[in-house]
C-alpha cells in the first residue's frame, strides 16, 4: 500500500448504521487526501485491534461497545481518557496505538450551542458504557451534580466510583429525574427507561443516538424541552478526531453540511457484494447469506467460466488477465443493475475502478478480511485458482494482498475480521448488521 493512502474506519456492533464515513469521506474528497474511510464489525474489541495492525489502518473511531474494551489494549493514553475510562479515537503511528477521547468535544460542543451553563445544576445520566463516561465527566467537571443509572447497577457504581459520582438504582429512575435540569441518555438504539413525561419541565434533554427518530427526544420536543439527538455530538466529536487523525483542522462546514444531507443512498440497499483476497470465504459465506436473505447468489468466477467454457485458471494461461478483466467488468455492470442478489466478486474485481463504482452504487459491500498466513494454507495446494504460480511463500501472498488493501477499503461500507469464526457465523453476523440497518 502506498504510503500517501490511507485507511480510516469507525469501529462498533452494530455499525453499518454510522455516519461518520459521510463525514470523514466528505472532508477527505474537499481536501483530495488519498484516503478513504469505512466500518468495521467486530464481535470483540481484540478484533479491532487485530484489523488495525494487519490492515495498517491509521486512525479508528471506536463506538459502542467498544470504547471501554479498547483502553487496555492501547500503548499510550492521551487527556483524559485514561480518567474516563474509554477511548473512542485511535491512531496507528507505525503499530504503536495512541488512545484519545473526542466524546468530551462532542458533549462540550452541544452545551456551548445550546449555551447551556451546567454549573450546579442537577445532572442525570443514563448508560454505563463509553458515552455515558464521557458525559458524567464533563458534566462533573463544569460543576453539575451529577447523578448515574444502568440497567446493570454495578457498572453504574463503578462509573460513580470512578468520578466521584452518585448512583440510584434502575427502580428509583422516574421518581429521581424529575429533579434533574439536563438529561443524557446513552443507551443502546430502540432501549428507553424513561417515560418523557417524568422529566422536569424545562429541562435540556440530550440523546447519544442519531440513528433513529429517539423516542425521548420527541417527546421532550412535544413538551416544549430542549431537546437534541447525537448528531451534534458526533459531529463535534469528528472534527476533533479528524485533527488527530491528520494534523489538519477540517474545513468550516464540511461535515455538517454532509450530516444534514440525506446520506444514505437506496439503491446500497439492493444487493449484497462480498470482496476480499481470493481464499477468504466470499463463496461459501455468499452461499449460506443467500439462504438467509433469499437474495439469490451470483458467484462472479464461476459466471464468467461458463460463460467462456474455460476454469479461471484456465483463462489467464490461455487469454490473459486481460481478457478475464473485461468479461469480469460486463459480468458486474449486469449484476449491479439487478436487485435482491447476493454477490461474490473475484478476489481482483477491485483493480478496476468502473467495478468499484458500480459496486459502491449498487450494493452494500462486505470486505472478508483473512490473515494472509490463513489465505496461504487454504490456496496453497489449489491448482484451480490464478495467479498461484506467483504466489509461492506468504511473503509474496502478503506482497500482493498489500497493493490491493487500498482498493478493498476504497469500496467497502463494512470491513469483517474472519479469523475463528465459521462461514455460518460470519454470513449470520452480516445479515444481522444488514437486518438492523434496514430497520433504520
Amino acid at each position: 500500500m502506498s504510503e500517501k493512502k490511507a485507511i480510516f474506519a469507525v469501529a462498533g456492533n452494530p455499525v453499518l448504521h454510522s455516519l461518520s464515513p459521510v463525514l470523514f469521506n466528505s472532508v477527505f474528497l474537499s481536501k483530495k487526501m488519498d484516503a478513504v474511510y469505512t466500518r468495521i464489525l467486530a464481535y470483540k474489541a481484540e478484533e479491532v485491534i487485530e484489523l488495525i495492525k494487519q490492515i495498517n489502518i491509521k486512525g479508528v473511531n471506536v463506538t459502542s461497545p467498544f470504547k471501554d474494551e479498547v483502553l487496555k489494549h492501547i500503548h499510550i493514553v492521551h487527556g483524559d481518557a485514561k480518567r474516563i475510562g474509554a477511548v473512542n479515537t485511535i491512531i496507528n503511528v507505525d503499530n504503536i496505538l495512541h488512545g484519545y477521547n473526542t466524546d468530551i468535544n462532542g458533549i462540550e460542543g452541544v452545551l456551548a450551542k445550546n449555551q447551556l451553563h451546567v454549573s450546579h445544576k442537577k445532572a442525570m445520566v443514563i448508560g454505563a458504557g463509553g458515552a455515558a463516561r464521557a458525559a458524567c465527566f464533563v458534566l462533573k467537571k463544569k460543576g453539575a451534580h451529577v447523578t448515574v443509572i444502568n440497567r446493570t447497577y454495578k457498572k453504574a457504581v463503578d462509573i460513580a466510583k470512578d468520578l466521584g459520582l452518585k448512583v440510584i438504582p434502575l427502580e428509583d429512575l422516574n421518581e429521581k429525574v424529575l429533579d434533574a435540569d439536563i438529561f443524557v441518555q446513552c443507551l443502546p438504539r430502540d432501549i428507553y427507561l424513561v417515560n418523557p413525561k417524568h422529566i422536569k419541565k424545562n429541562a435540556f434533554v440530550l440523546d447519544a443516538n442519531y440513528s433513529i427518530d429517539s423516542l425521548i427526544v420527541k417527546g421532550a420536543e412535544e413538551r416544549g424541552y430542549c431537546a437534541c439527538d447525537g448528531r451534534d455530538w458526533l459531529l463535534y466529536q469528528a472534527e476533533a478526531s479528524f485533527k488527530i487523525f491528520t494534523g489538519q483542522f477540517s474545513p468550516p462546514h464540511i461535515m455538517e453540511k454532509a450530516l444534514t444531507e440525506k446520506p444514505l443512498d437506496v439503491n446500497k440497499r439492493r444487493n449484497i457484494s462480498l470482496i476480499g483476497f481470493m481464499g477468504s470465504g466470499k463463496s461459501i459465506v455468499g452461499r449460506h447469506l443467500s439462504s438467509l436473505t433469499g437474495f439469490e447468489f451470483l458467484d462472479m468466477d464461476s459466471m464468467i467460466e461458463k460463460i467462456v467454457g474455460m476454469s479461471v485458471n484456465e483463462i489467464f494461461k490461455r487469454k490473459g488477465e486481460k481478457f478475464f478483466r473485461d468479461i469480469e467488468e460486463k459480468e458486474i455492470e449486469k449484476a449491479g443493475k439487478l436487485t435482491k442478489k447476493v454477490i461474490s466478486c473475484g478476489g481482483g474485481a477491485v483493480i478496476s475502478k468502473k467495478n468499484r463504482d458500480v459496486l459502491r452504487k449498487n450494493s452494500t459491500v462486505i470486505w472478508l478480511w483473512a490473515r494472509p498466513e490463513t489465505i496461504f494454507k487454504r490456496i496453497v495446494y489449489d491448482k484451480t485458482r490464478p495467479l498461484i504460480d506467483g504466489i509461492d511463500s506468504i511473503e509474496s501472498l502478503r506482497t500482493m494482498v498489500d497493493k490491493r488493501i487500498f482498493l478493498y477499503g476504497d469500496v467497502a461500507d463494512i470491513i469483517l475480521y474472519t479469523e475463528n469464526k465459521s462461514s455460518h457465523e460470519i454470513a449470520r453476523m452480516i445479515y444481522g448488521e444488514i437486518n438492523k440497518s434496514i430497520g433504520d
